[in-house]
């Protein structure tokens, strides 16, 4: 018998429409129940007390059972009328939170910004721009991964990302970039390399020493081989590693020289670990850009980053790793 009439309660609760059901209807039955009178619950809502009677008839009957009773002049809840009193508060909270939260959204306060940047600018760059926005916005998030501008420009056309930061122009006409950073790449070996007594070598003084690069994806790569090649120099055969890191630790324990960013190098080159070296002939700065997806709409924290991030760049100017090519 308990498990039919369980089995009723489903049939009625499935067939109730509740879609009809309201905020308004909501928000007026609590005020009603709070003042335990139509007349007061009317003059705060502005309404006459025929409309607040029938928005309760109406959520009485969508509902199906008794919210309010009356005794004499004084209503008093019905068991059902106090549990709807606490579950309405609860839906009237989370309306409010969604409204505190999508205000945030619209005024660019709350939010998040998925950012990809290539090796260079991510690493050395953006975490300290990411930190004085944090402080500055902390209600926004700011996610930020580093790969090489190859895969950062596919991932951007994915909508992985929501803007990326680039060290060579982007190929696809679905991606608008616009100029960001200057900045230098600068040759440079270690201290006790041969080329250190050569601060000013021609080109051809490179070519029997041993020249280490990042894989084909990296922009300064791509960068400075067609600076090289475009006037008429080529490199023999290099050796790669994968990150710039590795790099830096390969040329200052002497194994070959390299190229850099002037963004990756400048600490380095200051306190005397690595050396600059001004290659006759070749002077190459290049421009990360800021890339987006021209169809994608920028929301207010986006654009909020977007602006910070501009004014970071434009602080520092053209990135020159010291003693570094000219």
């Amino acid at each position: 018998m308990k498990f039919i009439v369980f089995l009723d309660s489903i049939k009625y609760f499935c067939h109730m429409d509740l879609h009809r059901l309201t905020l308004h209807q909501l928000r007026v039955f609590r005020t009603v129940a709070r003042h335990c009178s139509y007349t007061r619950a009317a003059r705060e809502l502005l309404l006459t007390q025929s409309a607040v009677s029938a928005q309760v008839r109406a959520l009485t009957a969508l509902l199906g059972v008794p919210l309010l009773e009356q005794h004499g002049k004084a209503i008093h809840l019905t068991a059902a009328g106090r549990s709807l009193v606490e579950q309405a508060g609860r839906v009237e909270a989370i309306v409010r939170e969604i409204g505190e939260a999508f205000t945030g959204y619209r005024d660019g306060e709350t939010g998040t910004v998925r950012v990809g940047a290539s090796t260079s600018i991510g690493t050395y760059f953006f975490p300290a721009v990411i930190a004085a926005f944090a402080a500055r916005h902390p209600r926004i998030e700011v996610l930020l991964e580093i790969e090489n501008t190859a895969h950062i420009e596919e991932r951007l056309l994915r909508d992985d990302f929501d803007i990326g930061y680039l060290g060579a122009p982007v190929v696809s006409p679905r991606l608008a970039a616009e100029p960001f950073l200057e900045d230098e790449i600068v040759f440079a070996c270690g201290p006790g390399h041969p080329l250190a007594t050569r601060p000013n070598p021609a080109f051809p003084e490179l070519l029997p020493h041993r020249l280490i690069v990042r894989e084909p994806g990296s922009a300064t790569r791509r960068t400075l081989e067609t600076y090289v090649q475009g006037r008429g120099f080529a490199f023999p055969d290099p050796v790669q590693l994968g990150s710039v890191e590795a790099i830096k630790q390969a040329v200052m324990a002497g194994l070959g020289y390299s190229y850099f960013s002037g963004l990756t190098i400048r600490h380095e080159l200051e306190t005397g670990r690595l050396v600059g070296l001004s290659i006759d002939g070749i002077a190459v700065t290049r421009t990360f850009v800021e890339v987006r997806h021209r169809d994608k709409t920028a929301p207010p924290a986006f654009r909020i980053f977007r602006e910070f991030a501009r004014e970071q760049a434009k602080s520092g100017q053209t990135v020159r790793g010291t003693g570094g090519s000219r």
